[in-house]
């Protein structure tokens, strides 16, 4: 069997892994040790959300796409895509979920044969964690922001092939003018998810596409929905995006990063912000939900409300780790801990 034979089983025996929730049918395949702890883990934890939900997964697919290789001395490194397909039912009603997820197999030959010798996930992607975009530190006094650090273009890890776009400004009518008088605008919800269901899973050559992308896709999608941008030319305040001046990047952190968003949504008076909901069951199309991970009040990503389960459940999309119609609760990613906090938005109808 070719190396390239191996990859194309592996995938497949990944769908029947995850409607198992058990990594034997990928153990003739993966010799990682470390990952197949962590994703027997992953695959414990998920079984138990999907018992909770009442879940009952029918079909899963996944389609899987080379995205670099090479090859020396017996030794192939291969970055690869893979689009998957849950369909599932809950409470008598078919649903579906997408994703695309990102990995880096190491494939050696042992015996005569090639097998999996590591799988490493792209640390945005295992951490879902949008400081790659851009580094800071917030004070204890909420709104100072410090910049420290921003990555220079192009510094991507070792998943390659992400494009980003230089588009003239946007028109400039979008951005409010400055004054005392703000005038209300309706937020369209249903256009806001026309918008994440058209782009989840590519990237909209208006805007710049950045490695962790899940804030900048959240706020393109509040855009769309007729959210109105308060343009301050500060980076550390308003919500605002020009795009790209030469190698300046002409956006705000709010925009961009998902602490940014967090803090503007829960302190924003006017324009774009947020009324904080106790529960999941509050949040309507449109609205917002951000994500602690590690319970240290940074928040880390973003996602939007697209649809909903048979039981009531809030369904998100989002970017970095692309997903369509995910359980809000992301217990399954990677990046989830029992430490994990959420702050839910609800967006008013008239900003």
């Amino acid at each position: 069997m070719s190396w390239k034979s191996l990859i194309y089983e592996y995938v497949d025996s990944r769908n029947r892994m995850e409607l198992d929730y058990a990594v034997k049918p990928v153990l003739p395949y993966l010799w990682d040790e470390e990952y197949l702890d962590k994703l027997s883990k992953h695959l414990r934890r998920l079984g138990a959300v999907h018992r909770e939900r009442k879940l009952t997964p029918v079909q899963s697919e996944t389609k899987v796409k080379l995205i670099y290789s090479q090859e020396e001395e017996g030794i192939v490194t291969a970055d690869v895509e893979l689009r998957k397909s849950l369909e599932y039912d809950v409470l008598n009603r078919r649903q579906t979920e997408e994703r695309m997820e990102r990995e880096k197999l190491t494939l050696k030959q042992r015996g005569g044969h090639w097998i999996i010798s590591r799988v490493e996930l792209p640390a945005s992607s295992e951490g879902e964690f949008d400081s790659a975009i851009v580094q800071y530190a917030a004070n204890p006094y909420m709104g100072d922001w410090e910049a420290i650090s921003q990555p220079e273009d192009g510094d991507s890890g070792f998943l390659t092939g992400r494009k980003t776009f230089s588009p003239p400004y946007l028109n400039r009518n979008i951005f409010p003018r400055q004054s005392s008088e703000h005038r209300m605008a309706p937020y369209h919800r249903e256009a806001a998810v026309r918008y994440a269901d058209l782009w989840w899973d590519s990237y909209n050559p208006e805007y710049l596409a950045f490695d962790v992308n899940c804030t900048n896709y959240v706020s393109q999608c509040l855009f769309a929905g007729g959210a109105p941008m308060n343009y301050t030319g500060k980076r550390e305040s308003g919500w605002w995006y020009r795009g790209k001046s030469g190698k300046q990047e002409l956006w705000s952190f709010s925009w961009a990063v998902s602490h940014g968003l967090n803090w503007h949504l829960s302190s924003s008076k006017a324009g774009l912000k947020g009324e904080r909901v106790s529960s999941p069951e509050k949040l309507q199309l449109g609205d917002i939900i951000c994500y602690d991970w590690d319970g240290n009040g940074r928040f880390q990503h973003t996602t939007i409300v697209t649809a909903f389960s048979a039981d009531g459940s809030p369904l998100v999309n989002a970017q970095t780790v692309n997903s369509k119609h995910r359980y809000w609760d992301y217990r399954d990613s990677y990046a989830w801990t029992d430490r994990t906090d959420y702050r839910l938005y609800h967006i008013p109808d008239w900003l």
